[in-house]
């Protein structure tokens, strides 16, 4: 998370280093390269791997496979998470919708991992065919562990927005939304 920031480094050292700037912008470097380890596995660091610039770009054939291997093992990883959320084994961020803040069970905490908690019937599912939890539930938190939580909470948000769009959208509808959830998803966690 400390490796060299190329031209960004260039651009906010400058500002680090004076007395306002060092208050306005701390840390830069860590944040930043959570960022691209986290855009290498998307489905944007496959582009980055294998699309029209890389050729040209000095990258030798061994860095384009490890890049669209990173790529694609990521995105398969926000598939199983995006899985995992709407089965609510995962959450994502807190839901906009007043009336889902309102349903969720006690103790719901954003960006965590839910299991059983003590009292939990053994053989029952994590929740009834309803939705409502089958027992006490318990929330571990996944936030922080970058770049491996960033993967996993967009992952998690972006399942989460996605359920709420109304069913039955043309194909330029749809996409748009999509990428529009994705970009909510990413800012909310970065935030």
């Amino acid at each position: 998370m400390q490796s060299d920031l190329g031209t960004l480094g260039k651009i906010t050292k400058p500002i680090q280093n004076n007395f306002l700037g060092r208050f306005i912008l701390p840390f830069a470097t860590a944040p930043t390269n959570s960022m691209f380890r986290v855009t290498e596995a998307t489905p944007l660091g496959l582009y980055k791997a294998l699309g029209p610039r890389s050729y040209g770009a000095g990258k030798t054939p061994r860095e384009r496979q490890l890049a669209a291997g990173r790529a694609f093992v990521g995105s398969a990883s926000m598939l199983m998470f995006s899985q995992f959320a709407v089965e609510g084994r995962i959450t994502g961020s807190r839901p906009r919708n007043k009336a889902a803040r309102e349903a969720l069970p006690p103790g719901w905490q954003p960006y965590s991992f839910v299991v059983r908690d003590e009292g939990f019937p053994g053989d029952m599912p994590l929740y009834d065919d309803y939705g409502r939890p089958n027992g006490p539930l318990k929330y571990i938190s996944y936030a922080g562990f970058e770049p491996v939580g960033a993967i996993v909470g967009i992952s998690a948000d972006y399942a989460q927005q996605a359920s709420e769009l109304p069913p039955g959208q043309g194909t330029i509808k749809y996409l748009t939304d999509r990428a529009a959830i994705g970009t909510s998803a990413i800012a909310d966690y970065m935030s």
